[in-house]
């Protein structure tokens, strides 16, 4: 493993690429890939998610092309460079696959989907999704669509997103596996300020692109609106149990939000920043799409790579950056809070100061997160409560 940078250092000098590849891109012909002479043999890297699917179907002749091949990213090599990587990781993996991104024009699906994924939903539910669907419309939508950086994105994802619904509404075990996969390069890309590369022939990794970037931005935007608005007695009366509500303008929200996407999708020239790109092979033209990208600035990277969202692992610290907050919110808004964002504010079950120093193999057997990743719980879960 390379060194991990966590600390916001800024480093001047970028080393070169780091290329991740999925499992197509492994165990197909290379007649049927596009040309990849110009990524270095030492630069080649998979997930331990591509590498396990790629045994189950090869065995032992396509471990042997593995380890001759390719470097393996593994989640116990992170956690033994440095814990914290643990919640962190994991709401990545909750931000993909189902989220709550409140004012996201998305929200709506992603509800309905939580019952899908629960297998709660009902007759009635099906109509309030398309009755409620209707209402809002467009209504979510602000000036960051106009971006051209951000039309470059949506041009993408446009052809791609039903396809992403109907892999999460099967649960397919192979959907549950692009997330990690997905999730750990995006890591791994940001903690080490690495230039990043994910080729990928399956559409549905760039949505969750677009879905884990939606949620990072809300939820940073949310507890920096949050933390602004506590006095140290606020936070005295949530750290014994209590709660509090903030009343957000949404209006603002947005535009605080779309200030932080504009920056991170621009073209615009970056000093002192990594990109992470994803190149998505088009089996039907034939053609290798490299639009998607983004660019994250050291200290940008630096508090993605500490935000826990609603996760806590007992092993964890998260008294840092606001992590054991716990922030419940409603969305859409209730004819009492019309254009305004009500949060409810109150303390996370776990709250550590230090992380614990154990082997990954014993955090595997005390973290909640580890065994249900373990056992396949984790296509259970849901940000939506």
């Amino acid at each position: 493993m390379h060194d991990m940078t966590r600390d916001g250092r800024i480093q001047r000098l970028r080393p070169e690429a780091i290329h991740f590849f999925d499992t197509n891109f492994v165990v197909r012909s290379e007649a049927d890939l596009p040309s990849l002479r110009n990524v270095p043999p030492q630069s080649r890297w998979i997930t331990e998610t591509v590498r396990q699917e790629v045994l189950e179907r090869g065995g032992t002749t396509a471990q042997e092309t593995l380890d001759t091949n390719f470097h393996t990213l593994s989640f116990d090599d992170l956690y033994a460079d440095d814990p914290r990587v643990c919640p962190v990781f994991y709401w990545y993996v909750l931000s993909m696959y189902n989220p709550a991104t409140v004012g996201s024009e998305s929200f709506i699906d992603d509800q309905f989907e939580s019952k899908l994924i629960k297998g709660t939903v009902t007759q009635a539910d099906r109509g309030d999704y398309w009755k409620t669907r209707c209402r809002l419309g467009n209504q979510h939508a602000s000036e960051v669509s106009r971006d051209a950086s951000l039309q470059r994105l949506e041009r993408v994802a446009a052809r791609l997103r039903k396809k992403a619904r109907r892999s999460l509404q099967d649960r397919h075990p192979a959907y549950i596996r692009d997330i990690k996969s997905l999730g750990l390069a995006i890591y791994y890309a940001l903690s080490s300020r690495r230039n990043t590369v994910y080729y990928t022939a399956d559409g549905d990794l760039v949505i969750l692109l677009f879905k884990w970037f939606d949620s990072m931005l809300t939820q940073a935007t949310l507890m920096h609106a949050v933390l602004a608005r506590l006095s140290p007695l606020d936070k005295k009366l949530i750290m014994r149990g209590g709660t509090t509500d903030v009343v957000l303008d949404f209006a603002q929200f947005v535009r605080e939000k779309s200030s932080l996407y504009i920056g991170l999708v621009s073209d615009r020239r970056k000093s002192n920043a990594c990109r992470f790109s994803i190149k998505y092979w088009n089996w039907a033209e034939r053609k290798l799409d490299e639009d998607v990208y983004l660019w994250f600035d050291d200290r940008t990277a630096g508090w993605l790579t500490n935000l826990h969202g609603p996760m806590s692992c007992g092993c964890t610290a998260n008294t840092e950056f606001g992590n054991w907050l716990r922030l419940l919110y409603h969305w859409p808004p209730d004819a009492a809070h019309e254009g305004k964002l009500l949060v409810q504010v109150t303390r996370k079950t776990i709250v550590n100061r230090t992380s614990t120093s154990i082997t990954p193999s014993e955090h595997d057997r005390l973290c909640t997160y580890r065994r249900e990743d373990a056992s396949g719980k984790i296509q259970e879960w849901s940000h939506f409560i």
